[in-house]
């Protein structure tokens, strides 16, 4: 059976950037753009296709502050409406990682995981400390994650 949500997941330590990683993404596809200081939990509407079809959004729901840092564990969120797309910071093995795993799965999401550490492609490791390369690592990242979305999007209408 196809899954017929989406969860995309940025797991690593805490400071990590995953929550930078988000930020900028919602930067990149959001047409205001230049008014994102804080990057907050709650629905978007971004334009994933805008280099070709400008006006269609796509609606998303972010978690931008893991449920383990919070203590706010991702099912308390959802009582009546699940989102179709889901962008959730979490800790790998947090206190509420499992918790997380558990109601993505029992929910039908399709889970996508981007993992933030030292020692993979240089897309997903931490950016030096000097931040040179930070912003051209996080508009990969950004790019990454709206290409899962627009093939997961791709898949649905076939």
């Amino acid at each position: 059976m196809e899954n017929k949500r989406l969860a995309i997941l940025l797991i690593g330590k805490q400071n990590s950037g995953k929550t930078t990683t988000i930020h900028h993404f919602d930067k990149m596809y959001d047409e205001r753009e230049l008014d994102k200081v804080q990057c907050k939990r709650g629905w978007r509407h971004l334009q994933i296709f805008k280099e070709k079809l400008g006006a269609l959004f796509v609606s998303m729901y972010f978690v931008p502050a893991s449920p383990t840092e919070t203590n706010f564990p991702l099912r308390s969120r959802f009582e009546f409406l699940l989102p179709e797309i889901i962008i959730v910071a979490e800790q790998k093995n947090g206190s509420e990682f499992h918790n997380t795993m558990d109601f993505l799965n029992e929910n039908d999401y399709k889970i996508k995981i981007f993992e933030i550490k030292e020692g993979t492609t240089e897309t997903w490791s931490r950016w030096k400390e000097d931040n040179s390369n930070k912003q051209d690592i996080l508009t990969k990242r950004g790019v990454d994650i709206c290409n899962t979305v627009r093939e997961f999007i791709i898949k649905m209408m076939s």
